[in-house]
């Protein structure tokens, strides 16, 4: 039997890849180029995103890229972390989240730049529809007929044929159930931070379970 020797990376081709990096590093001076050149350290994505909380300015956009960028790039920090170092809350930081992801920043430039006069609590409440495509139709409407946030949210409500009275579904994955007496279940979940918000809408919901299977 022939054993294989693992072929070692030459010391040569290490040592300029750590001279590219180091150029990269050095030429790289502002946050967007630093985070262009893929260089971008967990306390930097704190500091920027703190930066816009402190003034007030509440950017929320750059804070949910910063929040995805986390939860993309640097696996060893959870949203909890994030939210704490930066100063901000849990849920409300991992809304946030949700909204950045759910729009790529190449079509959220567009829609920002054609639809001037519609503000994030629009962008925001189009997630309901969950398909970018009918998010995106469904705004150019609103901007068009220039209704407010809460006449959009209501339209759009009118549109799903949303029933408030209709049982929320199970965010995450189902990983236990236990069966107390009459209607009463113990429903063990987890959860990703895109279902995160969703359970604040299902805690406190009535359920009606099929116990055959479970």
């Amino acid at each position: 039997m022939v054993m294989m020797q693992e072929q070692s990376i030459p010391k040569w081709v290490e040592l300029e890849e750590q001279r590219t990096r180091k150029r990269a590093e050095e030429k790289a001076k502002t946050y967007e180029e630093r985070l262009e050149a893929g260089i971008l350290s967990y306390e930097e994505i704190c500091d920027h995103s703190r930066d816009k909380i402190e003034k007030m300015g509440l950017d929320r956009w750059a804070i949910g890229d910063d929040a995805a960028l986390v939860d993309t790039k640097y696996g060893e920090h959870t949203m909890e972390d994030f939210a704490r170092d930066i100063g901000g809350n849990k849920s409300t930081i991992a809304g946030y989240y949700r909204v950045s992801k759910f729009y790529p920043n190449i079509i959220r430039r567009k829609l920002l730049d054609n639809l001037p006069n519609l503000t994030y609590s629009h962008y925001k409440d189009a997630l309901r529809l969950t398909d970018l495509d009918a998010a995106i139709a469904w705004l150019d409407e609103v901007a068009q007929a220039g209704w407010s946030p809460d006449k959009a949210s209501y339209e759009l409500t009118q549109r799903l044929g949303k029933d408030d009275d209709k049982p929320s579904p199970i965010p995450g994955k189902i990983e236990r159930v236990d069966i107390w007496e009459g209607n009463m279940a113990m429903i063990s979940i987890s959860i990703s931070m895109d279902d995160y918000e969703a359970v604040s809408k299902f805690i406190g919901s009535t359920i009606s379970l099929k116990t055959k299977g479970l």
